[in-house]
């Protein structure tokens, strides 16, 4: 299983730095049909912790070859749970396969080259928001919170991370893996990009989709309350898509008498609006919002 496969890997590295070897290469360039690549946050994580665990670390670096490294993040955290180096091989290819379409103008050098520009630049204010401003520090700092993976996982591959709501097993991975792999090596089926980034219908779930936001516009704009009634259900009848989505509130049998809970005022100070930096929202919107808790006695947030 995927479990054991990660271990496999940690064990390959140890015996071959203890062989003398200086670099590491984690690759999952070679994938097949019939085979299952590990993720490379996984591999590198288990290498990495497992070298230092030896008290082998400082003696090798870790390269990954990577499909899965397309942005910032993604490289932050190899680089986070340490990786020496990144090379996103299917960015590359990706991207000079567009420029051969005519999808993205320029020469070959120029627009790696302002792909690797973005990447650093994005990297730089991932780091530099940990107040981090060397890639050096940053390497194996692990400032990571895992959401949704469970204890095993972490303990393998990202020692020392919290994960608070625990979640997905090496098996719930696998299984995943494996739907996906069915998928890609499917001739008959289109490849469909599953609308991680952009709202696909029939993709994956995004809670500000159209039907939201075109129904909370036409509620604000012709101000029909039924409208509003329906954009309330479209947003609490959603799939989960956040950890509050799983809260639910227990209701007693019988009501409360209204002198046994807090005037409304003191709820309303409890109250304030999502921070939104100006820029994201205009003036006119900052002002409308805080005028808004204002009156009602909440709180505004500037962002």
């Amino acid at each position: 299983g995927l479990e054991a496969a990660v271990r496999n890997v940690a064990d390959q590295a140890e015996e071959a730095v203890r062989a003398g070897r200086t670099q590491i290469v984690l690759t999952d360039r070679h994938i097949a049909p019939g085979k299952l690549p590990i993720h490379a946050s996984l591999a590198t994580g288990a290498v990495h912790h497992r070298l230092t665990e030896k008290g082998l670390r400082c003696d090798y670096n870790i390269l990954v070859e990577t499909a899965t490294a397309r942005d910032p993040h993604h490289f932050a955290l190899l680089i986070g749970f340490g990786a020496s180096a990144v090379y996103p091989f299917l960015a590359y290819e990706v991207l000079g396969d567009m420029i051969r379409t005519g999808e993205v103008l320029g020469d070959l050098y120029e627009v790696f080259k302002n792909y690797r520009k973005g990447i650093t630049k994005g990297l730089l204010k991932i780091l530099s928001k940990m107040g981090i401003s060397t890639v050096t520090s940053y390497r194996g700092a692990q400032l990571f919170e895992a959401i949704g993976l469970s204890e095993e996982v972490c303990e393998l591959s990202f020692r020392g991370v919290p994960s608070r709501i625990k979640g997905a097993r090496f098996v719930d991975i696998e299984a995943e893996q494996k739907a996906l792999a069915t998928e890609a090596w499917s001739a008959r089926k289109p490849i469909q990009q599953g609308g991680l980034l952009k709202f696909v219908h029939g993709g994956e779930y995004h809670a500000d989709n159209p039907d939201v936001v075109n129904t909370l516009q036409a509620a604000v704009q012709q101000g029909d309350y039924a409208k509003f009634k329906e954009y309330t259900a479209l947003v609490d009848n959603r799939p989960v898509s956040m950890i509050r989505d799983l809260v639910k509130v227990n209701s007693l049998d019988t009501a409360m008498g209204i002198n046994e809970v807090g005037p409304l005022e003191s709820s309303l100070k409890r109250c304030d609006t999502a921070g939104i930096s100006l820029g994201a929202l205009s003036p006119e919107a900052h002002e409308a919002l805080a005028e808004a808790m204002n009156r009602l006695g909440a709180r505004s947030n500037s962002g």
